[in-house]
């Protein structure tokens, strides 16, 4: 009767032997790679492939795939993964074409308040479209990503830029007292006490009656008239709003009527309102001047 065959031995250098028995005690290494020097390690001192699977639980059919791996091409082709060929992009050059376009068109073309793109609203507009313009590759498409493509041509959408600064020690007990990021706006052809009042009365409206409201108001007289009398908060987000209008939909807006002009402010408000920014801002000091 035949005796069993010998299994193969899994021959090391001292090299080897030292590198694998530093790399299956590694807390810093791969995983893959430690479990793989593990593996090796006990075939090496004599364990067999069904020891070896119950010990690093793992199936006969895995631990035998990196032993054979080991003893056909070498220690090293075993500890690491099979270099594979990158895929070919999945963003075509059709793809950002079709991107490219966009950003060479008017948002206001394309139902937006905007008479030019802002990188953010340009991604989220992709994404939005991606499948019915025929792009499914677009359709996750980042910020980020569009960047990318536009970077590729002399194309650069203005890009929107905030600045704060730290004043007020009670910033973040007041802050919380502030509103949800949501806007209440209203076009009027003349700035009077009534259009003013009309204003106010929005916004006791959208608020809750327990609701405090405070307002931040220059010196215009229809801010401080008997009538607006009978009807500010420290922290001025009408400015950061105001800002964020001029620098998006209102930036070189072109009308023809003020009609027009007073459908595309409030389509930008709708548009704002639709993604509200809820401020978080950290503490500043309050400077005031004696």
């Amino acid at each position: 009767m035949a005796g069993r065959s010998k299994r193969p031995r899994l021959v090391l250098t001292p090299e080897e032997r030292e590198q694998i028995q530093q790399l299956r005690e590694s807390q810093t290494a791969p995983w893959r790679e430690v479990q793989r020097a593990r593996i090796l390690w006990r075939y090496h001192s004599g364990e067999s492939v069904a020891g070896i699977a119950r010990a690093v639980k793992m199936t006969r059919k895995s631990v035998g795939k990196w032993i054979g791996k080991a003893l056909e091409m070498g220690l090293a082709a075993a500890l690491k993964d099979t270099y594979h060929r990158p895929k070919a992009p999945v963003i075509t050059d059709e793809d950002k074409a079709w991107v490219v376009h966009l950003a060479c068109s008017k948002p206001k073309e394309l139902g937006y308040a905007a008479e030019v793109w802002t990188r953010k609203a340009l991604a989220k507009h992709v994404r939005e479209h991606a499948m019915e313009a025929g792009h499914p590759s677009l359709r996750r498409a980042a910020k980020a990503t569009v960047q990318r493509i536009l970077a590729e041509q002399p194309l650069h959408p203005e890009k929107v830029k905030y600045y704060l600064e730290r004043r007020d020690p009670d910033f973040e007990a007041k802050m919380r007292e502030i509103h949800d990021g949501h806007v209440i706006g209203r076009v009027e052809r003349r700035h009077r006490s009534r259009e003013f009042i009309a204003l106010l009365k929005d916004l006791d409206g959208y608020y809750p009656a327990a609701c405090t409201i405070r307002l931040i108001l220059d010196n215009h007289s229809a801010h401080i008239s008997k009538e607006t009398r009978a009807h500010g908060s420290w922290l001025n987000i009408v400015e950061t709003l105001f800002g964020k209008m001029a620098r998006t939909f209102l930036r070189r807006i072109r009308v023809k009527s003020w009609e027009e002009l007073r459908e595309r402010i409030l389509r930008g408000i709708e548009e704002i309102n639709a993604d509200p920014v809820v401020h978080r801002w950290k503490k500043f000091e309050v400077l005031t001047s004696g």
